[in-house]
Order: C-alpha cells, then sequence, then structure tokens
C-alpha cells in the first residue's frame, strides 16, 4: 500500500492562565534543523485551536475567558434508539460519523455523555446490567470514542477516494489509535455508516479497557463499571471520568482513567445519585437522583458527602460562578445551589413551557440558564435569577427535547427524542433578539436521542482553571522525525514522544505553559 513518505512533526502548545504571542518549531529538515516560526494570524489558522483564539489581540494567541470558552465545534448525540453516537459539525451541521458504544450482542441505550479536553466523547450505556463471567453482580459500560481531523479518505491501498473506507494523515488532530499498524484509521464516513464490533474480549472489560475488537477505530475504550445502568458520566480537571449506576436507585461511583479507562477509585453512593451530573471547579461531584428527590455533593478530596432534598430532580448544569442549577422533571421548576450545596432562597421557581423537564445547560456569555421540556416541542430561557425570559418553539420536527448543550460559538443545541432530529438555537435570534432556532438536523427516523448532560465540552472549561491549546502540524522534511511537545515554565511533567502518525500528547491542563 502507499504511505506518506515521512512523519510530519506535531507541536502542541498548552496554555493555562498565559497568553503568548510567538512561536518557533525546529524541525528536522536537513543536516541542521530547519526553524519555522508562528506569529500571525495566517501561522496560527494552520492549527487547530482549543479554547484559545488570536482575534482579541491579533497575531498572538491568547486564553478564551469564562465567559467565552470555546470547545471543538462538534456535538456529540447519543442515540438511543440506535445504540450509537452521532458526531455533527456544530458549525455546519454535518454528520461526521456514527458510532456503536458497545459490542455486537451486549445492552446499549447511551444517554449520557462528557467530552474531554481533547474531544473525545465517554457514553455510558444505561440498559447495561449483565454480571461478568467471575462474578453475579450486575456490571454497567461505559465507552470513550476518539475524533480524527484532516487527513485524506483513500481505499486500503492509499489510493485517494472521496467514499474510501480509510483516513490517511497527517492529521490535524487525531486520537484515534491504528490498531491494525495499517498506516491509516478505520473509522466511519457518516450517517448509518456503522461499523462492526464483535464482542470477541472487549466485552468484560478488565484492568484496563482499552478496545481490541471494534473495526472503527475512533472507538478506543470499553469498560465494565461497578455501577449498573450507567446514567452519570463526568470529565475532571485531569480529564479522568467518574461514571455512576442508577437503575432507579443509587448504585456505585466509578472513577476512572482518561487515557485508558482503568479503575482509579470506587466508592458506593451515600444514599444518592448517578442519574446524571458534573464536577465543578472546587472537585466536588455533583449528581442526581430523580426518584429518591436528593442531589449528591461529594467532596472528591475529602470524601465528604451530603444529599440535597430536591424534588423530582433530573438535568443539571453549571454557571460560571460555580452555581449549581437543577431542573425538577415533575414540578417543571428550577432549582439554584450555591457551591457549599445551599439552596438559593426563592427557588424552586417554575421554567415555563411544556412539562417533563429533563435538561440543563447555561450560556457562559450571559449566565443564562435553559430548560427542555420534554412533554411538548419548546425550551425555556431564564435568567441568573431565574426568570423567564422566552419559551422557543422548537416547530413540529422538535418534538420531545431531551439534552441541552453550548457549542463553541455560544450556541444551544437540544435534542429531540421522538421526532429524531437537532436543533441549534441562536441566543441572539428571534425578532426579540432572545433565541430562535437557526438550524434542524435530521439524525435518522431511529435515533431517538437523549442527551442529559454535556455534548460539546463547554462544561469542563466552565468549572477548571482556564486552560487551552493550539495544535499544528508541521512538515520536518525527514522520516521519523517525533512528534514533540512545547511548554515552559514552571516545568510540567511530559508523557514520551512518538512516531506515530496517530499520536496525540498534551500537557496537564494544571501546568501553567508559555514558550519563554
Amino acid at each position: 500500500m502507499t504511505r506518506p513518505p515521512r512523519i510530519l512533526h506535531r507541536r502542541i502548545l498548552t496554555l493555562a492562565g498565559a497568553a503568548c504571542a510567538v512561536l518557533t518549531c525546529l524541525g528536522a529538515g536537513g543536516p541542521v534543523p530547519q526553524p519555522h516560526t508562528y506569529t500571525t494570524d495566517a501561522d496560527f489558522d494552520q492549527g487547530i485551536l482549543l479554547n484559545v483564539n488570536h482575534t482579541i489581540v491579533h497575531d498572538q494567541l491568547q486564553l478564551n475567558d469564562l465567559t467565552d470558552p470555546a470547545p471543538l465545534p462538534f456535538v456529540n448525540v447519543a442515540a438511543s434508539g440506535t445504540d450509537t453516537m452521532i458526531r455533527v459539525d456544530a458549525v455546519t451541521g454535518a454528520i461526521l460519523g456514527e458510532y456503536r458504544t458497545a459490542p455486537q450482542g451486549l445492552a446499549g441505550n447511551p444517554s449520557r455523555t462528557s467530552v474531554d479536553s481533547q474531544g473525545n466523547v465517554w457514553i455510558g450505556n444505561a440498559d447495561e446490567e449483565s454480571p461478568l463471567p467471575q462474578t453475579s453482580a450486575p456490571r454497567g459500560s461505559v465507552v470513550k470514542i476518539g475524533i480524527c481531523l484532516g487527513g485524506t479518505r483513500v481505499d486500503a491501498d492509499g489510493t485517494p477516494n472521496p467514499n474510501g473506507l480509510y483516513l490517511q494523515g497527517p492529521f490535524a488532530l487525531n486520537t484515534c489509535i491504528d490498531r491494525n499498524h495499517d498506516g491509516l484509521i478505520r473509522t466511519s464516513r457518516g450517517l448509518g455508516d456503522v461499523l462492526p464490533w464483535p464482542n470477541i474480549t472487549d466485552g468484560v472489560g478488565g484492568r484496563n479497557g482499552i478496545v481490541q475488537d471494534a473495526v472503527d477505530e475512533a472507538i478506543l475504550v470499553y469498560q465494565r463499571t461497578t455501577g449498573h445502568q450507567v446514567r452519570h458520566v463526568s470529565i475532571d480537571a485531569n480529564d479522568d471520568v467518574w461514571v455512576g449506576g442508577y437503575p432507579i436507585f443509587p448504585t456505585f461511583f466509578d472513577h476512572l482513567s482518561g487515557v485508558d479507562g482503568s479503575f482509579l477509585a470506587t466508592f458506593p453512593a451515600p444514599g444518592c445519585g448517578g442519574n446524571g451530573g458534573l464536577v465543578d471547579g472546587q472537585n466536588v461531584l455533583w449528581s442526581t437522583s430523580e426518584a429518591d428527590d436528593t442531589v449528591m455533593r461529594y467532596d472528591v478530596t475529602t470524601g465528604q458527602s451530603q444529599c440535597i432534598g430536591v424534588t423530582g430532580n433530573f438535568g443539571m448544569g453549571i454557571d460560571p460562578a460555580g452555581n449549581i442549577w437543577v431542573c425538577e422533571f415533575r414540578q417543571n421548576s428550577i432549582v439554584k445551589i450555591a457551591p457549599d450545596g445551599t439552596i438559593f432562597p426563592g427557588f424552586p421557581k417554575p421554567s415555563g413551557g411544556a412539562t417533563g423537564d429533563r435538561a440543563v445547560c447555561v450560556t457562559p456569555a450571559d449566565s443564562h440558564v435553559w430548560v427542555d421540556n420534554s412533554a411538548g416541542h419548546d425550551v425555556s430561557r431564564l435568567d441568573n435569577d431565574g426568570n423567564i425570559l422566552k419559551v422557543i418553539d422548537l416547530g413540529p420536527d422538535g418534538i420531545s427535547p431531551r439534552g441541552l448543550s453550548v457549542d463553541s460559538n455560544g450556541k444551544v443545541w437540544t435534542t429531540c427524542s421522538v421526532s429524531s432530529t437537532a436543533k441549534r438555537i441562536d441566543p441572539h435570534g428571534g425578532s426579540d433578539g432572545l433565541g430562535a432556532v437557526d438550524l434542524t438536523v435530521p439524525l435518522g427516523t431511529s435515533a431517538h436521542p437523549d442527551d442529559y448532560s454535556d455534548m460539546t465540552g463547554v462544561t469542563p472549561l466552565l468549572v477548571t482553571e482556564p486552560s487551552g491549546s493550539w495544535q499544528v502540524v508541521y512538515d520536518s522534511g525527514v522520516a521519523g522525525t517525533e512528534y514533540g511537545t512545547i511548554s515552559g515554565t514552571p516545568p510540567c511533567p511530559r508523557t514520551p514522544s512518538s512516531s506515530s502518525s496517530s499520536a496525540l500528547r498534551t500537557i496537564p491542563r494544571s501546568c501553567r505553559a508559555c514558550p519563554t
């Protein structure tokens, strides 16, 4: 087969609380390393911007602030009806791929998502409760699906073909794994192109959950979890994942490595939690538990927990001030909780629109709160005091919205279960400037999406120390040149470089990094 003639040089700049203007990359373009300096807007446009920009001050990179977090521009839809995840381009509405969430023959019903700092999405399978061979206890499951941007569609021999089954680098961003070492990435081409995942060894999980059997090389990790019927999935500041089971009662929470799905910790739910939630900036794990009328607040650092009374609680969001917002499914109302677990005076308040509130998100630019109303076809917009600003009609193909998230451009996405569509809302749209649908994406008649948690990756950017990265591929001119990571002071721990075209290495978000 045809392979790339040389390895390209990837430079990754990670920023945390710092801004940088000039970056010089050294490639090995011959006996003497050839420098390439990035200083202009056009230079920076050659790479992938993640929560950084060069528009506030031109010709330099700076972090986005909390009012304008910018994850990668994708929406990751949990399609419960087809046991798949559908990835949508948040700008164009194009569907980029569709991926299984479990090996064939195992239970799916994905309904919780969380996206890490590199665009990988973790998804819980709400129906999985089968025991493992070595135990009679029920076990759940969670899957990690990577992302591959750029590259060229080719046939198996490397011949370019727009409909080819494979992607060939160089890639702008790639977290997928070349499992068969053929130099190509086999991955879904769009809606309905769901590749086989035979259950040979992956179905039982293990010490780690690295996937071996899936044909789609974007599917990275599958782990069987202590809590069954997983309905809580959330990413923490280290890109590790918290997973909780909720078969209409609290079970267990697992803390899994974001790299390979290995177990970092497990604890029994303290009589509440497991139905959805997030990790805040103080390393507190929050989780709803609708049937128990309580919200879990669990301090990961101290192990202290409390169950906060909130009737019929379901979806959860967080605002830039760290306040937790919870919708009450049965009461058609909203509750605002301070970071210390105290409910704000005057709450709960009516959320407006149809009943059956299931999901909540907050637009960082204005701290407005959005609630979907699953018994109808509308979404409510509230200010940060809980006052209803507008109820936005989604139209006849927006029936039963069951998910809300904010994309990299500050637009709000909701996924509609009965009509199997995704709707994008422009917060400034409509004659009143308070919001209107500006894009509808059909997801296939059987998709029936359920997305009660973060679909875009904006939540981790709201709750951690501001951080971001800029990644670029630079042609070194010499085969075998290793990828590099640029960092600054104070020094940060690094992972080894790799010469693989599918490799991606980053610096931990907690490091402050800037070239000096």
